[in-house]
């Protein structure tokens, strides 16, 4: 009995232990068979998402760099360079390329490594960015990138021997439909490569961006043997893990290896992004089902050991990918919180969930104080209205967005943002559980390129009053001409024609002033300094000013005691005057008292606020008693384009022309204001110390002005005509009644003159009369050569030849076709014939005479 039981007890006890067995053997490999099949769905999770956050860090950089250089290519700054045409020289071209190169940079890095511009007519400009490392690029090669017209920024992929792949953002150079040439920036492969392995980054993890048409860029911490490999996964579906062949050694591409490939979208750009990474210790389907029958069939004990290695792989596996779960987490929260740009992220439903240190600095908010906010009233309005929809769905996670938002700022200002909404795909299901929203102050670079279009604009207006001086010019010297013919007729004129002549050129002289302010205001004509009384040149705006200002506004004008005497360009002094008032007239808009006050005082170093010498000065102050000024205004009132006014009531120049010239006369302008009191304005000049010492001994002023601001004529000396000289003199002229009235002039004068109108008929009476003709007078600006290219083709035959240049443009025009030459006469337009026929005797004859006419002509012009 107690044998039976010992038997059965043992039976028993086999019987548990078979079934134990039995248990064990088939419950085991089941079990290992769900642990790995958890591990290689683990497996792709993991690389799934650290290759959609790569792609993400991608998308912010390569976007941020076509936005740069589509900034660049719209701002004008280079298409006024290359429009401009050979005058500007691949110089100012290679000068922005280099400029645009230091200045864009990511960390402490550069962003591209060069920057090339190739033109139309196959010329390459080129410029390697410092700091960057260098491309071993041919001319053929930069040359052979423009096959298409990209009109918006576009990246392409070039594989360059002995430097890798390169990554080539291209945009097409546009003005006013006209294709001018391509700009190519190639992006420094270092950063680009760090925003393509940055953290966390795997050793054995390799990372491609796939292009369009199988291009592939490698960085260069991957062989060129991964390039198969690369191509491979552009058949894959996007976000879909996947198993691909890879070569196992670099150095043997025919040796490969299975691994684990993804491809994900990089969000608004033509680029994806394959990520790789060995799966030798991921288990395949054909091999957990050979190890669950090959553990059964072995038994227990190999079983047992097969598990407890198995599961201390797995508990192994599952402690790595935790701690770089782990690292991960922490590296996405470091790099949330230190981006130096704005950075936001939010729920689907609209509501902030975190925000960056940069947020919340540009907002003045502490940490936390965001959290549940609406994210819509926080980042401002869209620039574009188009772009309004587009936003919403972008921030419901729908889409991506990128564009530019405008905000108010505290200090009244305007706040232009660049801003990327991204949406971020939860890793299990793949639809969006959050939105990223990131942000650029680009406030400076709006201003910038808003100061440049004004200051296009301004450039015109220079350019179109030019050409209106030029023309008002022309009509005054045939006015002027005729006039004074018409004077040195003698007694066949009674004494009302005469008086109305007369008359007639104190109006051409008058309107010959105009045309100077006109020229000084454009900037085309230079300082004309001379010693003037400040009282006299205020005074003489009075009737001016008073056509400026309202009847509402009571305008006094006190004046020195004394003579007040400084060294300035009159036109510019009266400048200074109308602006001044016209800026205290706006600030007085119901009315006020203006009061304009000359005076003397002395400087010294702690009187003053300005950045003055010690010594005398001059004073012109204008005192207004309008609504004043805060101090944060008043330091910036003499910022260019800054402006209290409308948008269509100011240019913001004023004060600024105002302090400019004062600075070009050896001064200053200090300005003192309170709201709600007015303000004064006080303009520093040195005083002419000579003049005023001259004065005090009993002589004249050197300027006198009359009531109507313009100086008034010198009278012009008649020449006694002589007879018989019959000295020849070619005259060229394009326009048909200034060649008359000169015609005319010289030939009552006893010269013989040829006349022409174009450079062929001059060069066809000069063939016909070189042995008759002593002197050529020609207009500079022709429509063939120029009047001193004319000159100089003469002188090829006669170097003798004497040379009288006239022209009705301005100083700097006359200047760069080459006039005022030491062996060529000028003349400026208008002229009377006395004054023509003057120069001529000075240069035939030396003539006494002549040189005093000229000189009086010279006053007046």
């Amino acid at each position: 009995m107690k044998t039976w039981l010992r038997g059965s007890r043992r039976s028993v006890l086999c019987s548990l232990a078979v079934a134990g067995v039995l248990v064990l053997a088939v419950a085991l490999p089941v079990r290992l068979a769900f642990s790995q099949a958890a591990i290689r769905r683990q497996a792709g999770r993991a690389l799934l998402g650290d290759a959609q956050s790569r792609a993400v860090s991608a998308a912010l950089f390569l976007n941020s760099r076509r936005n740069e250089i589509r900034d660049l290519a719209d701002s004008g700054v280079l298409q006024s360079r290359i429009v401009s045409g050979t005058s500007a020289g691949p110089g100012a071209v290679s000068a922005i390329l280099r400029g645009f190169g230091r200045e864009s940079r990511f960390g402490s890095r550069p962003c591209f490594s060069m920057l090339v511009f190739v033109a139309r007519n196959g010329e390459v400009i080129s410029e390697a960015v410092a700091d960057a490392m260098p491309l071993s690029l041919t001319l053929e090669t930069l040359r052979s990138l423009v096959q298409d017209l990209y009109v918006r920024p576009n990246y392409d992929i070039l594989h360059v021997e002995g430097s890798g792949d390169v990554l080539v953002l291209s945009v097409a150079l546009m003005s006013g439909g006209v294709y001018h040439g391509q700009l190519l920036a190639l992006l420094n492969h270092e950063v680009l490569d760090d925003r393509l392995q940055e953290a966390p980054a795997f050793s054995s993890r390799a990372v491609f961006l796939l292009g369009r048409e199988g291009a592939v860029y490698l960085p260069r911490t991957i062989s060129h043997a991964w390039k198969d490999c690369a191509i491979g996964l552009q058949a894959l579906a996007p976000d879909r893990v996947t198993r691909v062949a890879m070569p196992s050694r670099p150095t043997s591409p025919g040796d490969t290896t299975d691994a684990l490939g993804v491809r994900t979208v990089v969000s608004a750009s033509e680029f994806t992004l394959g990520c790789v990474e060995p799966a030798s210790g991921i288990p395949t389907l054909g091999r957990i089902a050979a190890t669950t029958v090959l553990y059964a069939v072995l038994g227990v004990g190999l079983l047992l050991a097969a598990f407890r290695l198995s599961g201390a792989h797995v508990w192994r596996w599952d402690e790595a990918a935790a701690a770089r779960r782990e690292r991960q987490s922490h590296c996405f929260a470091a790099l949330l919180e230190q981006w130096p740009e704005s950075i936001l992220l939010a729920d689907t439903q609209g509501r902030v969930l975190e925000a960056n240190r940069a947020f919340l600095e540009q907002r003045g908010e502490v940490p936390g104080s965001l959290r549940g906010q609406a994210v819509r009233a926080l980042l401002g309005e869209v620039a574009d209205a188009a772009d309004r929809g587009v936003l919403t769905r972008a921030l419901q996670g729908r889409q991506p967005w990128f564009g530019r938002l405008r905000q108010g700022r505290a200090d009244g200002g305007t706040l232009t943002t660049e801003t990327a909404v991204l949406p971020v795909a939860g890793r299990l299901s793949g639809a969006p559980e959050a939105v990223l929203v990131m942000q650029r102050d680009i406030s400076t670079e709006v201003q910038v390129a808003e100061r440049l279009r004004q200051a296009q604009k301004m450039e015109a207006v220079g350019v179109l009053t030019d050409g209106i001086a030029h023309d008002f010019n022309n009509l005054l010297t045939v006015i002027q001409g005729n006039c004074a013919l018409l004077l040195g007729a003698g007694d066949a004129l009674d004494a009302y024609a005469r008086d109305s002549i007369e008359e007639i050129l104190r109006a051409c002289d008058r309107a010959a002033g105009m045309t100077r302010r006109l020229l000084s205001f454009s900037r085309r004509k230079g300082i004309e300094l001379e010693v003037v009384d400040l009282n006299e040149v205020v005074s003489s705006t009075e009737k001016m000013l008073s056509r400026l200002i309202r009847e509402n506004v009571d305008m006094t004008l006190i004046l020195a005691d004394q003579p007040v005497m400084v060294k300035a360009d009159v036109a510019q002094l009266e400048q200074v005057v109308i602006n001044l008032t016209v800026n205290a007239r706006d600030a007085m808009p119901r009315g006020g008292r203006l009061t304009v006050r000359v005076g003397r005082r002395l400087v010294t170093t702690r009187a003053v606020g300005a950045n003055l010498e010690e010594g005398d000065y001059a004073v012109l102050v204008v005192e207004d008693t309008g609504h004043g000024m805060d101090e944060v205004t008043r330091r910036r009132i003499f910022e260019p384009f800054f402006t209290t006014k409308g948008e269509l009531e100011g240019t913001g120049l004023g004060l600024t022309t105002v302090q400019s010239i004062a600075k070009a006369h050896g001064g200053d302008v200090t300005v003192q204001s309170q709201v709600g009191l007015g303000t004064v304005f006080t303009v520093w000049l040195p005083l002419h110390l000579a003049a005023l010492g001259s004065l005090g001994a009993g002589e004249e002023t050197v300027l006198s002005l009359d009531d109507d601001v313009l100086p008034a004529p010198a009278p012009v000396p008649r020449l006694p005509r002589p007879a018989g000289s019959q000295q020849g003199i070619l005259v060229l002229d394009d326009e048909e009644s200034v060649l008359r009235m000169i015609e005319r002039g010289l030939t009552l004068h006893g010269y013989r003159v040829y006349p022409a109108r174009t450079d062929v008929e001059l060069l066809v009476a000069w063939e016909n009369h070189r042995h008759e003709v002593d002197l050529l007078v020609t207009d500079i600006v022709m429509p063939g050569m120029s009047g001193v290219e004319v000159a100089q083709r003469l002188r090829q035959d006669r170097p003798d030849l004497k040379v009288v240049t006239i022209s009705a443009y301005a100083d700097s025009v006359v200047s760069n076709l080459g006039g005022g030459r030491d062996d060529m006469a000028f003349l400026q337009k208008p002229f009377t014939a006395d004054a023509l026929v003057a120069q001529v005797s000075l240069l035939l004859d030396g003539s006494e005479t002549g040189a005093a006419a000229v000189l009086a002509s010279s006053s007046q012009s």
